[in-house]
């Protein structure tokens, strides 16, 4: 009974002590969020400190705790137009998702690396690393059926975040190819994807609309008027 008690009590520490984690880090994101960056960074370090209590919590606890804290650190360093100290944070961040195996919280990694190489302007890289997660979805580590709609809402942000990219770098077909699977993925998880739709929406009618441009330099008018709708046609 007292070995029982002791696990028992074990359980219960670790659960309080990761939610006490969890729940320091979250204010802080909310803080960075409203702008309050001196408090939002005293609390995210505070978070951080308790992540490495190996005394108090093992030592996979700890792995777990630490690689949400570099996210969050990754995003702190974003919201204050440090790119470069943002791209190490999620870097290690991907690193210790990858040896714990967390394939959702890997490609949620890939999708913020991706944001932070386009704000340092490193295009075809965030193409490439985009290009990652839907390498995990062929490799089975990521599942994208109707009874996972996390996983399948991450696969189509992935797109959209492609079709974004493709469209600074003016590969305009391919844009519309990629928003157009964003727009299909997202409306299989509308649970998950409503707050999602009106972008990937916003960018398929952009990635249309210089699709039809860059055609109508080269067609006269008419030709252009039966491109558009057969375009639309196609991608709708």
């Amino acid at each position: 009974m007292r070995v029982q008690a002791n696990i028992e009590t074990t359980q219960l520490m670790e659960r309080l002590w990761r939610q006490m984690v969890v729940t320091c880090n979250a204010f802080g994101v909310r803080c960075l969020e409203q702008k309050k960056y001196p408090k939002a960074l005293e609390l995210l370090e505070r978070a951080n400190d308790l992540a490495g209590y190996e005394d108090i919590i093992p030592h996979h606890l700890v792995q777990e705790l630490k690689a949400f804290m570099m996210d969050s650190f990754a995003f702190y360093y974003m919201r204050r137009n440090k790119p470069s100290a943002a791209l190490q944070y999620i870097t290690n961040a991907m690193k210790a998702h990858n040896r714990r195996r967390d394939w959702p919280h890997v490609a949620k990694c890939h999708l913020h690396t991706a944001s932070i190489l386009s704000k340092l302007e490193r295009h075809d890289e965030a193409i490439r690393c985009l290009g990652q997660v839907l390498a995990m979805v062929d490799d089975g580590l990521l599942e994208v059926g109707s009874n996972n709609a996390q996983q399948l809402l991450l696969v189509s942000v992935a797109y959209h975040n492609i079709a974004v990219e493709q469209l600074i770098l003016r590969h305009v077909s391919e844009a519309c190819v990629s928003s157009q699977n964003a727009r299909r993925l997202g409306r299989l998880c509308l649970s998950y994807s409503n707050r999602y739709l009106p972008n990937f929406e916003a960018t398929h009618v952009a990635a249309l609309k210089e699709l039809a441009a860059s055609v109508r330099h080269k067609q006269n008018e008419s030709e252009s008027e039966i491109f558009q709708k057969l375009a639309k046609g196609l991608y709708s």
